[in-house]
């Protein structure tokens, strides 16, 4: 019988693989998208102290909501020529604000385009540190903080 001796280089010389840049922004993405229907149509109306109506918290979420939601009426009333990126209020409200004049005044439509600039926020967080540190220490502490992120 032998006896073997595991030296100390073992754990490095095994190879890790890391997800891709894609597979890890896809990965995030779902993540973001997942949680925020979560918060937002079963957390969120169990908090009615917190809640304002159609999944959305008090103060500016209802403010800019209400400013889409009229500018979403008058594209539908008027014709898409008074659309406007910036209705006195920053260029989300203009985008939030096509996109209930197409499918509904419904805040979850926004979700989608709040998770992909979430999940391409945390990729390029993921890419930096293999970027800082080209080693597996850097890859593992950009998963690290891209998934804190």
């Amino acid at each position: 019988m032998t006896n073997s001796v595991i030296s100390p280089n073992v754990i490095e010389d095994q190879s890790v693989d890391y997800p891709g840049p894609f597979a890890f922004w896809l990965i995030a993405f779902l993540y973001a998208s997942f949680s925020a229907l979560t918060f937002q149509k079963l957390v969120l109306p169990l908090m009615p102290e917190l809640h304002a109506g159609n999944g959305l918290l008090h103060n500016d979420a209802v403010y800019f909501h209400n400013i889409a939601a009229q500018l979403a009426n008058r594209i539908n009333t008027e014709g898409w020529g008074i659309w406007t990126l910036f209705p006195g209020a920053a260029a989300h409200v203009g985008i939030l604000a096509a996109l209930y004049a197409l499918f509904g005044p419904d805040p979850a439509w926004f979700i989608p385009i709040n998770a992909a600039a979430h999940a391409s926020g945390a990729m390029l967080i993921y890419k930096l540190g293999g970027e800082l540190w080209n080693s597996k220490a850097g890859k593992l502490g950009g998963l690290l903080a891209a998934s804190c992120f």
